[in-house]
């Protein structure tokens, strides 16, 4: 193992950028670019998420920010946690802290005069082998430069200069033991969702969520999760994960709103109350004011449709259509350019079934092709959940099969 460590403060997952709506892979970042230049520079290099500590996690990553000889910050997707830590370390040491933002991003006017790396994120898919080389060449340059010149970069000690930086009285420096990291314990748990075993996925989250309780992924996937497995009874599984959300519900984030419309959909159309359907409206009306994202935009759609198809009012039953068209036209034209051959991820492959979904309501020769591109990278649970959806629509717009 190399004498030096490197310690990287980031998010990790795919995390939604608040400021341009992008949504970043942060674990491609690390594994693909970061990662691998801190090692070629000689340093072991580790996540917070990959310390193997059977204790509480906040003291391993306080230990990995004052011990580490480097220390990486990607405040990408502006994680509060990320940005927190960033502070942490300028705090303990004046040099060796190398900061790195997605280009879209805004700086807050106390980073603006720290010298930071900036790099592109496509919208789609994922990032270009181009610009991971540019990236790694920009970073690599950065490590070189600070292995071998004592300049300060933390903002503290520059402007306070009679600082002194903080010492242990102890040499522990918290070595970790042979337990699964939280990388390892998070990436398990989506194993389980993907492949549609929701009772492990279920465990695996609610472990997650008991103790990271602040952090929202967790819980919205504990809910998508309970949702889905729909036991003991559907109806029970979708209340238990409406009470989930109860907490975050008045949140901006647009999918844990989309979530929500999603159940509240579900629970219409289980039980036929048209308050459901009327609070699915709602929260993916506002999901997708928040961000035009794909998926809230086609369940909205189909939501509108839903509720024309029972209303009498032939006027009323005319403007939710018109609407749905609109919305459905929109999502079409902002994700039609997808670069189909490099869709990786799933997020990805889910945006394609969204667009079969639409490209066959507005009667697009495409849709097929979008349909057979989907079916070529998708699960069995996403197929699953695929043909469960088109089934209804078709039904829904009278479409031919």
């Amino acid at each position: 193992m190399a004498d030096k460590s490197c310690f990287v403060v980031m998010g990790y997952g795919q995390r939604r950028d608040p400021m341009s709506g992008k949504k970043l892979n942060l674990d491609k970042i690390y594994f693909e670019i970061i990662k691998p230049i801190a090692e070629e520079c000689g340093y072991y290099c580790f996540r917070g998420d990959e310390i193997h500590d059977s204790g509480i996690i906040d003291i391993s990553m306080y230990y990995g920010i004052l011990d580490a000889d480097l220390v990486i910050a990607d405040i990408s997707t502006l994680n509060p946690n990320a940005i927190y830590e960033l502070g942490v370390r300028h705090g303990v040491r004046k040099r060796k802290t190398i900061v790195m933002i997605e280009q879209s991003n805004k700086f807050f006017f106390d980073l603006n005069h720290v010298k930071t790396i900036t790099y592109k994120y496509p919208r789609f898919g994922g990032i270009r082998q181009s610009e991971i080389d540019q990236t790694k060449n920009a970073l690599r340059n950065v490590v070189t430069y600070i292995d071998s010149h004592e300049d300060k970069d933390s903002p503290l000690y520059t402007y306070i200069e009679d600082l002194s930086e903080p010492r242990k009285q102890s040499s522990d420096n918290r070595k970790g033991k042979n337990e699964k990291s939280l990388y390892e314990r998070v990436k398990e748990a989506i194993s389980y969702k993907n492949k549609g075993d929701f009772g492990m996925a279920i465990k695996s989250f609610n472990q997650l969520h008991n103790e990271y309780p602040t952090d929202m992924y967790f819980l919205q996937q504990l809910a998508l999760c309970t949702y889905k497995h729909k036991l003991p009874t559907e109806k029970d599984a979708y209340s238990s994960a409406l009470m989930m959300l109860a907490p975050i519900a008045d949140t901006i984030d647009p999918e844990i709103n989309g979530l929500i419309g999603a159940i509240c959909k579900r629970l219409y159309e289980l039980n036929g109350n048209i308050a459901d359907l009327d609070k699915s409206i709602e929260t993916l009306e506002k999901a997708y004011s928040l961000f035009k994202g794909y998926y809230n935009g086609d369940n909205l759609a189909y939501c509108l449709n839903l509720k024309a198809s029972i209303l009498e009012d032939a006027e009323e039953k005319e403007e939710l259509e018109v609407m749905a068209r609109r919305i459905r036209k929109e999502v079409y034209e902002n994700n039609k350019n997808i670069n189909i051959d490099e869709i990786d991820s799933e997020d990805e492959i889910w945006l394609v079934s969204t667009l079969a979904n639409v490209s066959y309501a507005l009667g697009k020769d495409e849709a097929d092709e979008y349909e057979k591109l989907f079916l070529s990278k998708s699960s069995r649970f996403m197929k699953e959940s695929y043909f469960e959806q088109k089934e209804k629509l078709f039904n829904l717009l009278h479409i031919q099969k």
